[in-house]
C-alpha cells in the first residue's frame, strides 16, 4: 500500500509516497529532503526529532529514553525509529545555520598546474607543408614528447580546416588532451576542494597568477547520514545502496558547488582546466565510489591511499565531465589526503626544523617532522567539542 507523507520544514512543504512499513528517516532522505542524523539512524543521538501525526508505528523504548514526556505528549518522534504505516504529516524543526571558516594565510608557490593551455598559430597546409595535423600541432607547440589521447585526436577533423588558425591546445606534461578554438576568456582556472567530514570548501584558483579568485563553502550533504565518518560507514554497510547513495550525494554536491562558483564569476566552465580534491581517507573512498568498511575495523586497511588522475566523469561529476581531476594521496586509514595537502602547504619536509602540524576537525590529525622523519597520528576530535567525551586533563590545568 502506498502512503502519502507530507513534510513541513519551516516555510517549505513537500509531499511524496512510500510503501507501508518504510522507515521515516530513510524516506525523508531518499526524497531529497534533509533531517539531522548524526548517529546514522541508530537512535543514539536523538537529533532526528520530528513531530509526527497520522498513521505511524508505535513509539519505541529507545524513543522514550531520548524524548521528554512533554515532547512525547506533543507527538515528537525520532524519525530513525519511526515507520510509516499510512498517510502521515511530519514537522521538522528548522536547522541552525553554521559558520564555515574559509580564510587562511596566503603563501607563495611555484605554479605548475596539472593542466596547461597553450595558444598556437597553426599555418595553412600547402604542397610545401603537407605534414599531418598532429605533427603540425606538436611542431607549433615545440614539445616533441607530447602525444594525443584518443578523445583529443577525434576532435581534430572537426576543429582544423586547413587554413591559418589560432587554436588552444590543452596539455598535461605528456599528453595533449583537448584542442579547440581560442576561448573568449584569457584566464585559466583550477577548482581545489577540501572535502571535510562536516564541511566542503572549494577555491577557484587563477592558474596564471596563482591567486584565489573566489571561495564557496557548504555543509557536507552526507552529514544527514551521520555526523562522523564511522556513522556513514555503518550506513553504507547496513543499507543495500548505502555507499552508492553517499557517493552520489558527494559528487552531486561537488557539481553544484562548481556550477555556483562558475556562474558567480561569470566565466565559462570550459575555463576550468583541472580540479583537485583532498579529504580524509574515508571521504576519498566515498568520492571514488569505493567501499570504506575495512577502514572501520582492525587492522584499518584502505582500498587505496594512492593519488589518482582521472576525468570528472569517472567520478560522476557531471557538470564538467571532461575536466581532469587530481586526487591527493592519503597516508593511512585515518591520516588522509587533507593532511598530505597541509604538509605540502607548510613545507613540513624541511629537514632543518622540528615542526608540528595539527588539523582539528571532526577528525583530528597531527604530523611531527624532525630531521626529515615524519610521524603521524589521528583521533576523533568532533565528540570532544560536542561534549560527548570529557577532556582527560581539567581545562583549568592546561597552560
Amino acid at each position: 500500500m502506498k502512503c502519502k507523507v507530507t513534510v513541513l520544514d519551516g516555510q517549505k512543504s513537500s509531499e511524496f509516497y512510500v510503501d507501508s512499513g518504510t522507515n521515516l528517516q530513510k524516506a525523508i532522505l531518499e526524497n531529497g529532503l534533509q533531517i539531522n542524523a548524526p548517529c546514522g539512524g541508530r537512535g543514539t543521538c536523538g537529533n532526528c526529532k520530528a513531530f509526527v501525526s497520522g498513521n505511524v508505528s508505535d513509539i519505541t523504548n529507545i524513543e522514550r529514553k531520548k524524548l521528554t514526556e512533554e515532547e512525547i505528549q506533543s507527538a515528537a518522534r525520532l524519525a530513525c525509529q519511526t515507520f510509516v504505516m499510512g498517510d502521515a504529516t511530519v514537522h521538522i524543526e528548522q536547522k541552525k545555520s553554521a559558520h564555515i571558516q574559509i580564510e587562511g594565510l596566503d603563501y607563495q608557490v611555484d605554479l605548475s598546474p596539472l593542466v596547461r593551455r597553450i595558444n598556437i598559430s597553426l599555418p595553412a597546409v600547402s604542397l610545401e607543408n603537407c605534414k599531418d595535423d598532429t605533427e603540425r600541432i606538436i611542431q607549433s607547440i615545440g614539445e616533441k614528447k607530447l602525444k594525443f589521447i584518443p578523445e583529443a585526436l577525434s576532435k581534430i577533423s572537426n576543429v582544423i580546416n586547413g587554413e591559418d588558425q589560432d587554436l588552444v591546445v590543452t596539455c598535461t606534461d605528456d599528453f595533449i588532451i583537448d584542442i579547440g578554438t581560442k576561448l573568449k576568456e584569457t584566464s585559466d582556472y583550477g577548482f581545489a576542494v577540501d572535502i571535510g567530514t562536516t564541511t566542503v570548501v572549494g577555491y577557484l584558483v587563477n592558474l596564471v597568477s596563482g591567486k584565489i579568485e573566489d571561495t564557496i563553502s557548504e555543509i557536507n550533504d552526507q552529514t544527514y547520514y551521520g555526523a562522523d565518518v564511522l556513522s556513514r560507514v555503518s550506513y553504507g554497510k547496513e543499507n543495500p545502496d548505502g555507499n552508492e547513495i553517499l557517493h552520489t550525494k558527494l559528487v552531486e554536491q561537488l557539481s553544484r558547488m562548481l556550477k555556483k562558483i562558475v556562474d558567480k564569476k561569470g566565466i565559462s566552465k570550459e575555463n576550468i582546466c583541472c580540479m583537485s580534491f583532498a579529504g580524509n581517507t574515508i571521504m576519498m573512498h566515498f568520492l571514488m565510489g569505493l567501499n570504506p568498511f575495512r577502514i572501520s575495523v582492525s587492522p584499518f586497511t584502505p582500498v587505496t591511499t594512492a593519488s589518482l588522475i582521472c576525468s570528472a566523469q569517472d567520478l560522476g561529476i557531471e557538470y564538467h565531465p571532461k575536466c581532469l581531476v587530481y586526487l591527493l594521496p592519503s597516508i593511512s586509514g585515518y591520516v588522509g589526503a587533507d593532511i598530505t595537502a597541509g604538509m605540502l602547504a607548510c613545507s613540513l619536509t624541511d629537514k632543518d626544523k622540528i615542526q608540528l602540524i595539527v588539523d582539528i576537525g571532526t577528525n583530528g590529525e597531527m604530523v611531527l617532522s624532525k630531521n626529515g622523519e615524519l610521524l603521524s597520528c589521528s583521533v576523533a576530535a568532533g565528540p570532544a567539542f560536542d561534549k560527548t567525551i570529557s577532556p582527560l586533563v581539567p581545562i583549568s590545568t592546561i597552560s
